[in-house]
């Protein structure tokens, strides 16, 4: 008996190390099947986005050449030869078309550009994360292992000898599943909810762009010129990018948390350049004014509606914490539980090891 009791008295020490190794690391093997989730996610899309983005690349070049080899073989000849409204607008007509197929495929590679370094720099932040998890996970499942080995020779498998062993594991093992489905769940709230913030710091930028075009507008309407056009232009462009950006932030929290709603599309106004130039008159200038200020309602609208999925992701992270935190310390317990089981299992073990031989009727007759 007291040989039992020494070991289990010098297992204590260990006992101890390896169930605090195990409830500091219980989160991560979860947290690992969700971090690797997210990476695959965006892994596929950095994907797409390489080909899109090669993709505009070249569509581009071929539009900027069919664009510039229209426009100057037809500029000269058009000033020259053709004149009245009608052959300026003839002219503006079949221009406008290759300069807008230039500058929405010019626009498609940037928004593909700004993606991919979007992607690039979320996975950058998110593979160090996983490592981490990938440790932790690591040593949760060493610690594991090695309970189970010290205990593999009484306890492995069903313990009908040791019923009181069984009613312990089973609640264990319970409270294990409940905690890492509810772990898996937390942690994809909680990236749902670093890409809504994502996405409301791209909503700001581009607010902040359409702000600086309807300065440019207001500058063009008063007689700003060529200059203020390509100042409009390039700010109406930036908040376009930073649009197409929110929106796939907007997507990616959606895939990471289903139950999100949409946020509703996005549209900013674009103009044109030739038009600019060959139509450009207080009246256009106050009409597509006015689209700007459409667009930037739009995003105020926008903004909203991500201030309010981002409250609410907030409020579920915290109930989904609160929640998680209770499964860990009904986990805690559990594990607790099963170990002083096993102990006293030891004990008992031990104790009958040592009791004298029971004594027979026959052994007693064979002593006179």
């Amino acid at each position: 008996m007291s040989d039992i009791k020494n070991q289990i008295a010098n297992f204590g020490p260990k006992n101890e190390e390896l169930l605090a190794t195990l409830s500091k690391t219980d989160y991560a093997p979860a947290s690992l099947k969700q971090q690797a989730l997210y990476i695959k996610d965006l892994e596929s899309q950095l994907e797409k986005t390489k080909k899109d983005y090669q993709h505009y690349q070249w569509k581009t070049r071929i539009e900027k050449g069919e664009f510039g080899k229209y426009r100057d073989s037809t500029m000269k000849r058009f000033m020259h030869k053709m004149g009245g409204s009608k052959g300026k607008e003839k002219f503006a007509s079949k221009t406008e078309k290759e300069e807008k197929e230039y500058y929405e495929a010019l626009q498609a590679e940037r928004q593909s550009k700004d993606s991919l370094e979007s992607i690039e720099s979320a996975l950058g932040e998110a593979r160090p994360v996983k490592d981490q998890y990938q440790r932790d996970a690591n040593a949760n499942a060493a610690a594991q292992q090695e309970l189970d080995n010290l205990y593999h020779m009484i306890f492995a498998g069903p313990t009908p000898a040791f019923p009181e062993e069984d009613q312990k594991e089973w609640p264990y093992s319970q409270a294990r599943e409940a905690f890492n489905t509810a772990e898996q769940h937390y942690q994809a709230i909680v990236q749902a909810s670093h890409c809504l913030s994502d996405a409301n710091k791209r909503c700001m930028r581009a607010k902040a762009h359409i702000e600086d075009a309807l300065d440019a507008s207001r500058l063009d309407m008063f007689g700003g010129g060529m200059m203020a056009d390509m100042a409009e232009r390039d700010a109406l462009s930036k908040a376009q990018s930073e649009a197409s950006q929110l929106q796939s932030a907007v997507d990616q929290a959606r895939r990471m948390y289903p139950e999100l709603q949409p946020i509703g599309p996005v549209s900013i106004a674009q103009g044109n350049m030739m038009s600019d130039v060959l139509f450009d008159n207080i009246f256009s200038d106050m009409a597509f004014h006015d689209k700007i200020k459409d667009s930037a309602a739009q995003l105020n609208n926008v903004a909203r509606t991500l201030m309010q999925r981002a409250d609410q992701v907030k409020a579920e992270e915290r109930r989904q914490k609160g929640e998680l935190d209770g499964l860990a310390q009904r986990l805690g317990s559990a594990r607790r539980d099963l170990q002083l089981a096993r102990q006293a299992i030891f004990e008992k073990v031990g104790s009958e090891q040592q009791l004298p031989p029971a004594y027979t009727a026959t052994a007693a007759a064979g002593s006179f």
